[in-house]
C-alpha cells in the first residue's frame, strides 16, 4: 500500500508512527510544498489568561508608592509594568526591581543608564519568573548595586488581585 503525500511534488512517504503513517501535521497545515516542517503555517496568537493589578504601598506609612499591572498568557509567560507615583532617580549602579515573595529572583528590573542618573517614572518587561497568581505578594525594592548589590531597600509592598 502506498501512503505517499497526495500534494507533494515528490513521492516521499509519510512519517511513520507505530506502524501507521503519521498524517496529522498535513491536515493541520504544518507542511510546505510536501516537506514536513513541524511549524504551523499561520502564526499562533497568544491569548491572555489573567490580568493582575496591585497597589504597592510603603510599609512604614501606608502611602501609595506605585501600581503594578501584569498580563499572564496561557503559555505561562507574563508581561509586567510598574508605574511609580513619584519618579525615582537612580544613579551609578542602582536598580529597582519587583520581587515576588515565593522566589528570590526578581520579576522585572530597571537600572541606571548613566553616571549622571536616570529618572524612572515607569518600567516594564517580560517576567523572569512567570505569572504571580491572584493573591500573591510582591515587593518593590531598590538596590545600590555594586559591592552592596545584596542590600535591598523595600520601597513598597502589595498583593496581586485580578483586575476588571
Amino acid at each position: 500500500m502506498n501512503y505517499s503525500c497526495p500534494r507533494a511534488t515528490s513521492l516521499k512517504r509519510w512519517p511513520w508512527r507505530n506502524g501507521v503513517p503519521y498524517v496529522r501535521r498535513y491536515f493541520y497545515g504544518e507542511h510546505r510544498g510536501g516537506i514536513m516542517t513541524g511549524k504551523p503555517t499561520q502564526p499562533h496568537q497568544v491569548s491572555k489568561v489573567f490580568e493582575g493589578k496591585a497597589e504597592l504601598t510603603n510599609p512604614e506609612n501606608d502611602d501609595l508608592v506605585a501600581t503594578f499591572h501584569e498580563t499572564c498568557h496561557h503559555d505561562g509567560t507574563a508581561v509586567a509594568k510598574v508605574r511609580l507615583r513619584t519618579p525615582i532617580l537612580l544613579q551609578g549602579k542602582e536598580l529597582l526591581a519587583i520581587v515576588g515573595t515565593a522566589t528570590p529572583t526578581p520579576m522585572i528590573t530597571v537600572a541606571a543608564s548613566g553616571a549622571a542618573g536616570t529618572e524612572i517614572r515607569e518600567f516594564q518587561g517580560k517576567s523572569a519568573i512567570g505569572c504571580i497568581p491572584d493573591g500573591g505578594d510582591l515587593t518593590l525594592v531598590k538596590s545600590p548595586g555594586g559591592d552592596l548589590g545584596t542590600l535591598l531597600i523595600v520601597l513598597g509592598k502589595g498583593q496581586v488581585h485580578q483586575s476588571n
